[in-house]
């Protein structure tokens, strides 16, 4: 009889975006880094990743525009990207009804993962439908990781009723939760373990060598940047008065771009 193997298989699941979302952007949101950083762990085995649900229409249509999904993520664990479809485009609004539709996502995920021989597998989800309404039940732990409060994005208003119960439900529930600040966990108030791990960066990227893009070589200086998520949250009021404070300095904003009404 062999001995099992004593590596992880690991689970993420994505909330609002997709894997292919996190291509486009470049990889540089947390919970695309600890993605990366699975993969190529020698610890991991294998490395899920689970889109929310999508609609089967607008995939179409996508596919036929010749837009292909991006390859998941490379390393030396064993990798696949999960992209449950429906005939709908949007979650519902009522509590109750994302709950059942997140019992049938459950459901799809078991499937899933056990045609594919995962068994138990470590699920670390950023995804509040799933930590509140997934029971998860063949899932070796769950995390709920909190990287932005969902209930302030103004691009989820009509979702917000949802989001604030599947909070009461994370917080209520005992799921493990760890977040990137203390207004998230103080909002989730979990009864189960919690964990404040604040984002970060990695250090070796920010050494020389480097080179700059064509474009700052074309700016007059001094310049002034602002690197982050493009959103309503964006402050702008701060913005014009750097741009006021320093007239002759050329302001320049780098980031994925999240609203474009911004």
């Amino acid at each position: 009889m062999s001995e099992r193997d004593p590596r992880t298989d690991l689970l993420f699941t994505y909330f609002t975006d997709t894997w292919a979302d996190a291509a486009q952007r470049g990889f540089c949101f947390t919970l695309d880094r600890c993605v990366l950083l699975a993969a190529g762990d020698p610890r991991v085995r294998s490395v899920t990743v689970a889109n929310p649900y999508r609609s089967w229409a607008v995939s179409s249509v996508r596919w036929l525009q010749g837009r292909r999904p991006p390859p998941p993520p490379q390393g030396q664990a064993s990798s696949a990207v999960l992209r449950p479809m429906r005939l709908r485009r949007h979650d519902p609004t009522s509590p109750a009804a994302v709950a059942r539709a997140y019992r049938r996502y459950d459901a799809r995920l078991c499937r899933y993962l056990a045609r594919s021989g995962v068994e138990e597998p470590v699920v670390v989800t950023a995804n509040p439908f799933v930590a509140a309404w997934c029971p998860l039940e063949w899932a070796a732990s769950v995390t709920y990781y909190g990287y932005d409060d969902w209930a302030a994005l103004e691009a989820n208003r009509r979702l917000w009723p949802a989001i604030r119960a599947a909070y009461r439900e994370i917080g209520a529930g005992g799921r493990r939760v760890a977040a990137v600040s203390q207004p998230i966990l103080d909002k989730i108030d979990p009864v189960g373990p919690r964990a404040l791990i604040p984002n970060g960066v990695e250090p070796q990227e920010w050494q020389r060598p480097w080179s700059s893009p064509g474009w700052v070589e074309e700016v007059e200086s001094p310049l002034v940047l602002y690197l982050g998520v493009i959103e309503p949250r964006l402050d702008v009021e701060a913005l014009t008065a750097v741009c006021e404070e320093l007239p002759d300095a050329t302001v320049a904003l780098v980031g994925p771009v999240a609203d474009a009404s911004v």
